[in-house]
């Protein structure tokens, strides 16, 4: 599996189709990775809302299928957010009603930290997972300490 990163526009037109509650500017500004296999992306990684006084940023996903999903494209992701963004935090936000989704961050290691009523879409709920920097077990023994502030 390729990745490639940096096609912030070209990610967000791909992960708009397949995220109907989001719109490709809504997903701006951002920071992307989008994951190819037999030379078509089959799955997109959006980072964006990064809030540098507390070191969190936001995360969204999106895929074809779950087959692009390994031990290192999960690497890559986290090593991006934890190392060489120096985050502290990363949180997701998922409609109530994506059990799928849900289950994907509590088998990640995101833990549950809240409810936003209506939060979503105005309509549906929205549930809030986090995870911190010592909590992430795909970077590996050599990143465990938290990064120092700069």
């Amino acid at each position: 599996m390729r990745y490639f990163s940096n096609r912030s526009d070209e990610m967000c037109l791909w992960m708009s189709e397949r995220l109907p509650d989001c719109s490709a500017e809504e997903l701006k500004p951002c920071s992307t990775l989008g994951f190819v296999k037999d030379k078509r992306v089959v799955a997109g990684v959006i980072f964006n809302n990064f809030r540098p006084s507390c070191r969190d940023i936001q995360l969204t996903i999106a895929a074809d299928s779950p087959g692009w999903m390994s031990r290192d494209s999960l690497r890559t992701i986290f090593e991006y957010v934890f190392i060489q963004l120096g985050c502290i935090r990363l949180t997701v936000s998922i409609a109530k009603k994506n059990k799928r989704a849900r289950r994907l961050a509590e088998g990640l290691g995101f833990e549950y930290e809240g409810k936003l009523r209506k939060g979503f879409d105005g309509v549906e709920d929205c549930i809030i997972y986090g995870m911190l920097h010592n909590e992430c077990r795909w970077i590996g023994e050599k990143h465990e300490q938290s990064p120092k502030a700069t």
